[in-house]
């Protein structure tokens, strides 16, 4: 249902219950993310783009689809992770932009928060390669801050979103989107560079040509060299 401003309704419930799942994707995606430094030997190195590193998860993903296959890409930004905080929720959608440059537009939902820790819900239109049409994708998202061990991490998580309001199915290239993650920690106490992270999926076992399917991941992990520019103009 509509509030006659564009923007959908959810209830309180509706609303615990979507932060509940961003939190949930949020400790499975980093806790997946910190494999690559805890059991190296899980991932494989596929390529590097510049300063990019980009891999790919070589066991069955925590949820969802076992024939999914989850990529990560990794790179150092030269910025404070508040730098980078600002930036992705100043301007959410060029970030969105930033990271993917299929994106068509994307549309909130859902009043854009004001603090760091709000939730997002927008629906975004990707151009997707031949032969398929251009999908929507219905998200939820949230930026926050966090501690584990001595790490003090900075997350921007998404997930898919059901509502009666939106009938589209939020899909990434061949399969559902789990979930994807932007994480970053400052490396040193300067706090002038940070470690980036970008988790993304991709379901090999589609209706796609192979060939496709391995341009998109590829392209989705050069996107983090993309992002990584914006902070050294």
């Amino acid at each position: 249902m509509s509030n006659g401003n564009g923007f959908i309704v959810i209830d309180e419930e509706r609303r615990r219950a979507l932060h509940d799942a961003l939190a949930e994707t949020e400790r499975r995606l980093v806790t997946l993310a910190e494999t690559l430094d805890t059991d190296s030997k899980s991932w494989r190195h596929v390529k590097r783009i510049g300063d990019v590193n980009i891999y790919k998860y070589l066991n069955a993903p925590p949820t969802g689809s076992p024939s999914l296959s989850v990529m990560m890409s990794e790179t150092t930004i030269t910025a404070s992770p508040e730098q980078i905080m600002q930036y992705i929720t100043s301007d959410f959608f060029a970030y969105l932009k930033a990271i993917d440059e299929m994106l068509i537009q994307a549309v909130y939902l859902y009043p854009p928060p004001a603090a760091t820790s709000g939730l997002r819900l927008f629906r975004s239109e990707y151009a997707l390669p031949w032969p398929c049409t251009n999908r929507d994708f219905v998200i939820a998202q949230r930026c926050r801050t966090d501690v584990r061990g001595a790490r003090e991490y900075y997350t921007s998580t998404a997930t898919s979103f059901e509502h009666p309001d939106v009938r589209e199915v939020s899909k990434f290239v061949r399969g559902h989107v789990n979930g994807t993650q932007t994480m970053w920690w400052p490396v040193d106490e300067s706090r002038s560079t940070c470690q980036v992270r970008n988790i993304f999926h991709v379901d090999p076992k589609g209706d796609l040509p192979t060939v496709i399917v391995n341009q998109s991941s590829v392209s989705q992990g050069a996107n983090l060299e993309r992002f990584a520019k914006i902070f050294s103009k």
